[in-house]
């Protein structure tokens, strides 16, 4: 609900754009999988334990994957502009402001365990303006909303989806590889 007590309402497509964005924001510092944030990962009984040993979960990151593609389909099919809370529309703008740090830099994906600084920053910025909506929306929305258009939710998702992308292929360099392997072995 919003400051006023009128429960907030939104379509289904606002929910999974907010849900969408609430993840990606999510990532971890290299962008390869979703953060683990509530000390467990959830249902999944088997790798309750992962969490404090590894912070992050690629599954989720198929998983979001599928619901970006699927959220840019819908827009590009349909074409219709759709309002989100303004708490939202400023978290989305502040993914996209910050992503343009990353335009141009190009890293060489190695099993690193560093992460790199334009990395760091971008994680830095993103999860700062998360835990700002996450304050702001605590108790309630403000009420307001903006009105976001379907071009610009299909140019930065799929810019998005290109992040993820890169993601899931530093995971896989990092992934494939044991010690003292180059990942080749099999």
């Amino acid at each position: 609900h919003d400051k006023s007590g009128s429960i907030f309402k939104s379509s289904v497509y606002a929910k999974l754009f907010l849900l969408a964005t609430l993840k990606f924001a999510t990532r971890d510092p290299q962008g390869m999988g979703i953060e683990y944030e509530g000390g467990r990962p959830g249902w999944n009984d088997a790798n309750n334990g992962l969490p404090g040993i590894l912070g992050a979960g690629m599954p989720e990151t198929f998983e979001l994957k599928a619901l970006i593609q699927y959220l840019v389909r819908v827009a590009k099919k349909y074409n219709r502009d759709f309002a989100v809370p303004e708490e939202i529309g400023q978290l989305f703008g502040a993914i996209n402001g910050n992503l343009t740090s990353l335009e141009g830099f190009k890293e060489k994906t190695t099993r690193q365990n560093d992460v790199p600084w334009e990395f760091f920053s971008y994680w830095n910025n993103v999860s700062t303006a998360r835990e700002i909506y996450r304050e702001q929306t605590k108790l309630t929305f403000s009420g307001k909303t903006v009105d976001v258009r379907a071009e610009t939710v299909v140019r930065n998702l799929e810019r998005w989806l290109s992040e993820i992308n890169q993601g899931i292929a530093r995971a896989m360099v990092v992934g494939t590889a044991g010690y003292g392997d180059d990942g080749t072995s099999g």
